[in-house]
């Protein structure tokens, strides 16, 4: 049983002893078949309330010290901050040391916070002037620190997004941040002694983005995300993310071989990425022309694969296809294919970009119905068909024709499914 169904069995074990369906013994013992840690899903559970809470006393506490922070003397200032920053770390160390990792993690995770507030109050205090950029790093840079030397997941996960922040305010002033590599390389280390589900989507979003920003400098784009050129940079963006979600989906096979709740949260932010950025394509391109056609056919694909971003997109196809190859995956070589020729759509224009997304969904759809996917699939054929219906590609006939290849491949894959039974 997989990591995903394991959770999903000791949430209704949990439910099942309140709802007396089964007494203890007998969830312990179902528990027990598949390697399920009932006390500890429980745990979490708590300690995600726990958490909610602690930060709730934190913002009463601001607020009620923020009401009268003008009236209060600087020296007294100075000793609420670092009082308050004391209080939190010490006793966040002193509660890991005493065995209480929840209660530990929860207020180190709420001190992370607090040391990010403290050097803004004090550079407040002193009037400090400087790029918020330096704030930030120096926030990260603290919060990793005592993050990474806890050997907390969590807490290095929300290190990780402040330092993502960082990130950011740089590519903002022009500055590409070469240093945020560092911080990766940590949290990288961080996921594989831990496997935390958490940390596994803020590392690899992080990758992600550290992969696309600098590719964006070494193609002279000061800010890739800018408004500049966005509709050029659109279709690059969307092009590299679904070949980048392709490829985390290939390597689950290798990575389950050495670590498979490792490789069942990359290939789960693969699968999701790569469908949220259909999703999106399939909206976005629905209606309009998104850019105008140049005199050269296949301007696009010319420019994409000049660039750099457009060198990173064949490393991640050609390798995604070469893992669903090995593995003799038909179905990820079939995506493989198809997403190889997105930029080459892209350069004839918005008509066959709309084609293209809705029967990339399709496909996509499919192949998670065929995996047992039943209920994500068809919302994705759904979606694609109330799209369509009000936008209507081209017309009705080609409305029509399209909706009736919808039905094709659906019952291409019952009919397969029926023959599996």
């Amino acid at each position: 049983m997989n990591f995903y169904n394991r959770n999903f069995l000791a949430k209704e074990l949990d439910r099942w002893q309140k709802e007396d369906v089964v007494d203890k013994a007998t969830a312990l013992k179902i528990a027990n078949l598949y390697d399920i840690d009932i006390d500890a899903h429980s745990e979490k559970t708590s300690f995600i309330l726990k958490l909610v809470a602690y930060l709730f006393f934190a913002l009463a506490f601001f607020t009620l010290v923020g009401a009268y922070w003008e009236e209060i003397p600087r020296m007294g200032r100075l000793v609420i901050i670092f009082g308050v920053l004391a209080l939190l770390n010490f006793g966040g160390v002193y509660y890991l040391k005493k065995g209480k990792d929840k209660l530990g993690t929860a207020t180190l995770f709420l001190g992370n916070f607090c040391y990010g507030a403290a050097i803004a109050l004090i550079a407040q205090i002193y009037n400090i002037s400087d790029e918020p950029s330096g704030g930030v790093l120096l926030w990260s840079v603290g919060a990793m620190a005592l993050s990474f030397a806890s050997k907390k997941a969590l807490l290095v996960a929300q290190s990780l997004v402040f330092a993502t922040i960082w990130f950011v305010l740089k590519g903002m002033g022009g500055e590409f941040a070469y240093e945020f590599i560092v911080f990766i390389a940590l949290g990288a280390y961080m996921l594989y002694k831990s496997d935390s589900a958490f940390l596994a989507i803020v590392l690899l979003a992080d990758i992600f983005f550290y992969i696309v920003s600098l590719c964006a400098k070494i193609s002279g784009f000061d800010e890739f995300y800018g408004y500049d050129d966005l509709m050029f940079r659109a279709p690059v963006a969307a092009t590299l993310s679904l070949s980048y979600a392709l490829l985390l989906v290939a390597l689950f096979s290798t990575l389950a071989g050495f670590r498979d709740r490792l490789a069942h949260l990359v290939k789960g932010f693969g699968k999701y990425l790569g469908i949220v950025i259909l999703i999106v394509c399939l909206i976005a391109y629905a209606n309009g022309d998104i850019y105008e056609l140049e005199e050269d056919k296949f301007w696009f694909a010319k420019a994409f694969f000049y660039s750099s971003f457009g060198k990173v997109f064949a490393v991640f196809s050609i390798a995604s296809i070469a893992l669903f190859f090995k593995e003799k995956n038909k179905s990820g070589l079939l995506l493989g294919l198809i997403l190889f020729a997105l930029p080459f759509v892209f350069s004839l224009g918005v008509g066959y970009a709309n084609i293209f997304f809705s029967l990339a969904n399709i496909i996509v759809a499919a192949v998670l119905i065929k995996n047992g996917e039943l209920t994500l699939g068809l919302c994705m054929i759904f979606l694609v068909a109330v799209v369509r219906y009000f936008e209507l590609i081209g017309d009705y006939l080609g409305a029509t024709a399209l909706f009736i290849v919808f039905a094709f491949v659906v019952l291409a894959v019952a009919a397969k499914k029926g023959r599996t039974k």
